[in-house]
């Protein structure tokens, strides 16, 4: 079947009204701010800087903090949008249209970039209004970890929707937990290398740490940050085909089984 760009723009469309809904956006913000100002005030009150002006390890926490919302909340929203199609018995009509599986994926990638670019512009306004700290300022090392932070976003949202179409709705619970956990071995608040020894392990098959560890280290002394982006992206390569495979595999079982099951299942 020959690729349309009108279904994508139609599937993208149908998801994008629903997340500029006023409510939406309000939790999108909530989540942010929450974290900012808990993080931000936490670690700005334990280093007392001198003058008003923000030491480095509340810089640190800041900018990572704003990058950091590009991964969770893209990933879980789209994730919710299949289970929402689940649990509204509407994925099934869906699947019955010409839209071709990826047509779908195309779609639903192009509303994480969305999700991402209103989630980290929400955390540098809210940066910006309660600790007057620009995060471009740290310059333009910042778009390269983006770049790589908006793959890793995709590759974590096929793995959630890999595992809802496998386990079916009972899993939805994990959707929320699965990105979080990850915050553990990503290097966001802290160093890695305070973690014990198996879980830094972990952390350097995560590419999500050799970016927040390469800014830590660009900001704390201007180290260059390019081997980190270079083994972030390597990475972010070999799960990304990964990732599209274990859902082409599960995607193409569940349709053998049929979607109809996948609904019903909860």
């Amino acid at each position: 079947m020959n690729f349309k760009i009108k279904r994508v723009f139609a599937v993208a469309m149908r998801h994008f009204l629903a997340l500029i809904n006023p409510f939406e956006l309000t939790n999108q913000l909530y989540w942010v701010l929450l974290d900012v100002v808990t993080f931000g005030f936490l670690v700005q009150s334990m280093h007392k800087p001198n003058g008003g002006d923000l030491d480095i390890a509340t810089i640190c926490i800041l900018t990572n903090l704003a990058a950091w919302y590009i991964v969770p909340r893209a990933s879980i929203g789209m994730a919710l949008t299949l289970l929402k199609d689940l649990t509204d018995s509407s994925f099934v009509g869906l699947m019955a249209t010409p839209l071709t599986v990826w047509e779908w994926i195309l779609a639903q990638i192009s509303i994480a970039v969305f999700c991402s670019i209103i989630n980290f512009a929400m955390g540098f306004v809210c940066i910006k209004l309660l600790f007057g700290f620009n995060v471009f300022s740290i310059g333009f090392v910042l778009v390269p970890a983006v770049i790589s932070l908006f793959i890793s976003s995709w590759i974590l949202w096929l793995f959630l929707v890999s595992f809802l179409m496998f386990f079916g709705k009972r899993a939805s619970i994990s959707l929320y937990s699965i990105p979080w956990m990850l915050v553990t071995f990503c290097g966001v608040f802290y160093s890695v290398n305070i973690l014990p020894k198996f879980c830094q392990s972990i952390a350097h098959c995560i590419p999500m740490f050799y970016i927040f560890d390469s800014l830590m280290g660009f900001i704390k002394s201007g180290a260059c940050i390019n081997s980190g982006i270079i083994k972030s992206m390597e990475l972010n390569i070999f799960y990304f085909i990964v990732s599209i495979t274990i859902f082409l595999l599960t995607f193409r079982s569940r349709k053998k089984s049929g979607f109809t099951r996948l609904e019903l299942e909860g």
